[in-house]
């Protein structure tokens, strides 16, 4: 993919943010050429020194706010795309950004769509350019016309016994001023019509940032759940040994029935497998180290499968495993990996039908890497779905249910380690998700 030069303005206080804005933007194709500046006189002095592509601009900065960042570029009467970048916003302080002239507002951490929005913004201020340089040479070429028409006008007045070929000539030139008069008229109505179709886009725009914003929230929620039943697992991890002390103490010294040591056992066995939930559980919402080490996908899978245990069953959910022998092991980031799975057969429980169903669970290798298969007997996807599955905040699922935020967070840790996921449904009959990821080198 070719690079495309870009002369990149941040307005910004963190050095560290600006790095992942630059970064993003680099994935999307561009090579930027930045310049980071934090108060009022360094964009005025910005903006007079040199010219600029796009601006990035923060919403609290500590001289100044954003909002006064964009006054200093429209009274120095530019037209570069403006992206708000921001930790937290609310709803309306995002309309009143886009009323006042912002193209767009991004959420910091949430970069990823930062490279498409760029693209969108940069062809539309192209178009805007090109609307203007049009108007401009209308306006001249009409001018023009005036003038030359008002020239031979006085001539005939002066001149009046001029020949046959200088009258042809002058119906000739005010025809083509009547054809230049039409252009301009059909151009204004052009212009009318294009300035409705943005002022539609930007209310289109303004209702996806609040559905954005809604979803955002949503998922916060969720991920105070998250923390919190790790809280609660902690806190049962405790009780729970001294339970499975006095219990093995029971069983090698006291002198028992066989139907009362059955019944020990039994108690000593769930004892263990809530031991093992509540592992499971922890390790789950640990937060992730980022680094990569030897894994056992079949192991993983098997381990978040107890914590699905629960739910599986009062679905009615039957699960098939079909492993494979020898499967290699890879090297990933396990806890991120485990997210991806989890997630995947989160959403083949929620397709499932409330009468039950079947997940299958499939290992392979494919040359040099792994593929896990995860299908369901579900309600499957249909076809004008499967292009948007992985994008941000798009699901199929109720507001209670989904964010939007799982497939587009699995798609991004799975390309991160190199690997790909494939999607195959037929609605009606179910969907497979097949992730593939590198084995680890011998």
């Amino acid at each position: 993919m070719t690079t495309r030069n870009l002369r990149l303005l941040l307005i910004e206080d963190s050095e560290d943010d600006a790095l992942l804005a630059v970064e993003e933007v680099c994935k999307g194709g561009y090579a930027p050429d930045c310049t980071r500046v934090d108060t009022p006189q360094a964009v005025e002095a910005a903006l007079e020194s040199d010219h600029w592509d796009v601006a990035i601009v923060d919403y609290n900065l500590p001289s100044f706010t954003g909002m006064d960042a964009l006054r200093i570029i429209q009274e120095k009467g530019l037209d570069i795309p403006l992206f708000l970048v921001s930790g937290a916003i609310g709803e309306e302080q995002v309309v009143e950004a886009m009323k006042a002239g912002f193209h767009d507002v991004i959420v910091k951490g949430h970069y990823t769509r930062l490279a498409q929005a760029l693209g969108r913004e940069l062809r539309e201020a192209g178009i805007r350019r090109e609307r203007r340089e049009a108007l401009e040479e209308l306006r001249r070429a009409h001018a023009e016309l005036e003038q030359r028409v008002a020239e031979r006008t006085a001539e005939l007045v002066l001149a009046h016994q001029e020949s046959e070929q200088t009258n042809r000539r002058l119906r000739l030139e005010i025809e083509a001023r009547k054809k230049a008069e039409a252009a301009l008229l059909e151009s204004e109505k052009q212009l009318q019509a294009i300035n409705y179709d943005l002022e539609r886009r930007v209310e289109r725009r303004t209702r996806e940032l609040q559905e954005t914003q809604r979803q955002y929230l949503h998922a916060e929620k969720l991920a105070a759940i998250g923390r919190l039943s790790a809280s609660i697992a902690h806190e049962f991890n405790n009780p729970l040994q001294g339970i499975m002390s006095i219990l093995n103490g029971l069983k090698k010294r006291a002198i028992l029935e066989e139907e009362d040591r059955e019944l020990l056992n039994a108690a000593i066995d769930e004892s263990k497998r809530i031991k093992d939930l509540i592992s499971s559980l922890r390790e789950f919402n640990r937060p992730s180290s980022g680094r990569k080490v030897v894994m056992d996908v079949q192991k993983s899978i098997d381990s978040l499968l107890l914590l699905q245990e629960s739910d599986f069953r009062s679905k009615r959910i039957a699960v098939v495993l079909n492993y494979a022998e020898r499967l290699p092991q890879i090297m990933a980031v396990q806890d991120q990996i485990e997210q991806v799975f989890l997630n995947l057969l989160a959403n083949a429980a929620d397709a499932c039908p409330p009468s039950g169903g079947v997940i299958t669970i499939s290992t392979r290798r494919e040359d040099q890497r792994v593929a896990v298969a995860i299908s369901d007997t579900g309600i499957g996807i249909r076809p004008e779905q499967m292009d948007l599955l992985f994008q941000p905040f798009y699901t199929t699922k109720p507001e209670v249910k989904g964010t939007g935020l799982g497939l587009s967070i699995c798609y991004g840790i799975v390309q991160h380690h190199q690997g790909e996921i494939r999607v195959e449904s037929q609605p009606g009959k179910g969907s497979t998700f097949t992730v593939v990821l590198p084995a680890k080198g011998e």
